[in-house]
């Protein structure tokens, strides 16, 4: 997004460079041709450019309010909503969220901090295999291999 003091430079830049396109994105290394070409017309068009650019959004309403129905109602997951509607991005859906349910903005973090002597013992103690079977271990999450045992520390400690 450009002010409109940027914008606006750019306009009678234009006009001062026998309305070259090139010139003045070399001169000033923004905006894109398009971009110009749309502030010149509205130059043109109205003697002077709006303060404020408003974007038309790409989603109707109705399809934002159906991909977050879709979030919360299955399962909280991002990938899976945006695989079944086909769109959005992530960012944009999680923003959506937010917008319609603030408290989703959180970020969930064990707070539980575990020794290195505490690991072995909690391993055995979530899925009761032998230490001998542990192949890895990472903060806040143990994995087991082959048993595919996963599960926070959280919710034991």
């Amino acid at each position: 997004m450009f002010s409109k003091e940027e914008r606006l430079k750019a306009v009678k830049l234009f006009l001062k460079y026998d309305h070259s396109y090139a010139v003045v994105i070399h001169e000033l290394g923004y905006p894109s041709v398009g971009a110009l070409r749309h502030w010149y017309q509205e130059y043109k068009n109205t003697g002077k450019l709006k303060e404020k650019q408003n974007r038309k959004s790409k989603y109707s309403t109705d399809q934002k309010q159906k991909a977050v129905n879709h979030y919360f109602k299955h399962g909280k997951c991002y990938a899976r909503t945006i695989r079944i509607l086909g769109y959005p991005d992530k960012e944009t859906l999680r923003k959506w969220c937010v917008a319609t349910r603030p408290e989703t903005n959180k970020i969930c973090q064990s707070t539980v901090k575990l020794t290195e002597k505490q690991k072995p013992d909690l391993f055995t103690k979530i899925c009761k295999i032998p230490i001998k079977h542990m192949h890895h271990a990472f903060d806040g999450y143990f994995a087991f291999s082959p048993f595919k045992c996963t599960k926070r520390a959280s919710a034991l400690v």
